[in-house]
């Protein structure tokens, strides 16, 4: 059997339509964009690298009508920004068609949850927000973990910490914001001024974006900039999504997910007023990400739990993938694109839960291990 996607934005969506093209379950990929040279441009490289049949639609997200006549497809899958997908969203439900999107936003995830859970159940729908990165794989693994921290130690009395790290970053950063246009503006500030949840002694808490802050020397980006040594900063960001609430549930004590930049970005975007923001940060991540200026993505999940007998466990999962010179495709692309077109097609497999869930709920056991461990194939990937 096979399995036939609509993915909607030609942004992220050309690395999510490129990995389900080269999936051999896929029959057909469309794309989608208001935008209609590029969406042909990409599906005719597509048809160029792939036995799979590819076309393209013209797809404007401001027209309330325009999945209204869309049928057939297994999964559709935004790529756009956030605020577009809680109508996507139900309007593939009322179609027939799973949903997936790169999320991130949490009321947008709220908003989904509440709203069209039991309309997705009813429908035997599986809507599945906050693919991608991060939320996503970075909470999917974070899951797995903590699962194997439950079979090595099954009291959820246990103290479980849960530490999620991750940035995608310029090769040759240049000041005084050292980043590059990795993903929407939009979601860029979401990201600087959105009050993050966490989990602190037990509890979930509303924590002020940017706080957290520390500096970390991690030996593995001294590959990049010579300029800062391996040196980067990290702080609290909303990124986790509902994971600060599940994973109460599976006995964590302490739970957050931190961004990684170059030193100088948290004291640049302080001086910044939110009203501002884009204003003042556009014109200095003008530069593209390309093989001139090619980036690289690091992540790093840490699971720490105390065994009642033996103390202290540490289990860790890093992730590094660079700019692929061969594919003309980011690192942000890849690791973005590629997980979430791995979650759609578990979910075209029909191996995800109906109604809304994110990826570490709606995919269990066998289906969660599979997408994390062929991520992995793709990145350079290494567990502790």
């Amino acid at each position: 059997m096979g399995y036939s996607y609509l993915v909607l934005g030609t942004g992220m969506g050309r690395a999510i339509a490129h990995c389900l093209a080269s999936q051999p379950d896929t029959t057909a990929v469309v794309i989608g964009d208001v935008n209609t040279e590029k969406a042909r441009s990409i599906a005719g490289q597509i048809v160029d690298n792939f036995s799979v049949g590819c076309g393209s639609i013209k797809f404007d997200a401001n027209d309330p009508n325009s999945l209204k006549n869309t049928r057939g497809f297994d999964v559709v899958i935004s790529a756009l920004p956030a605020r577009y997908n809680l109508s996507l969203a139900e309007a593939s439900i009322r179609q027939g068609m799973h949903f997936c999107d790169l999320g991130g936003v949490l009321p947008v995830t709220i908003g989904m949850k509440g709203g069209l859970d039991f309309m997705a159940r009813k429908r035997g729908v599986s809507i599945v927000p906050d693919c991608g990165l991060m939320p996503g794989l970075g909470v999917m693994i974070a899951r797995k973990l903590v699962y194997e921290s439950l079979q090595d130690e099954p009291d959820l009395n246990a103290h479980r910490e849960v530490a999620i790290y991750v940035g995608g970053l310029p090769q040759k950063p240049v000041g005084p914001l050292h980043y590059q246009k990795m993903f929407s503006l939009e979601g860029l500030e979401h990201l600087c001024y959105d009050e993050a949840v966490v989990i602190q002694n037990g509890r979930t808490v509303f924590v002020p974006p940017l706080s957290g802050y520390e500096l970390l020397i991690i030996d593995e980006l001294k590959l990049f900039s010579k300029d800062f040594d391996g040196m980067v900063e990290a702080f609290v960001t909303s990124g986790a999504s509902l994971a600060p609430w599940s994973f109460r549930e599976l006995g964590v004590t302490s739970l957050c997910e931190k961004t990684v930049r170059w030193p100088g970005f948290v004291e640049f975007v302080q001086s910044v007023d939110s009203e501002f923001f884009e204003e003042k940060i556009a014109p200095l991540i003008s530069i593209p990400v390309n093989a001139e200026n090619p980036d690289f993505v690091w992540m790093k999940v840490a699971v720490k739990y105390w065994k009642l007998d033996d103390g202290p466990v540490l289990l860790e999962y890093v992730l590094l993938a660079a700019y692929d010179q061969a594919l003309g495709l980011t690192a942000m692309e890849q690791t973005t694109g590629f997980t979430t077109a791995l979650i759609a097609q578990a979910i075209a497999r029909g191996q995800a839960m109906p109604g809304v869930n994110t990826p570490d709920e709606a995919l269990t056991g066998d289906s969660l291990n599979r997408v994390i461990a062929e991520t992995g194939n793709y990145f350079r990937a290494k567990t502790s």
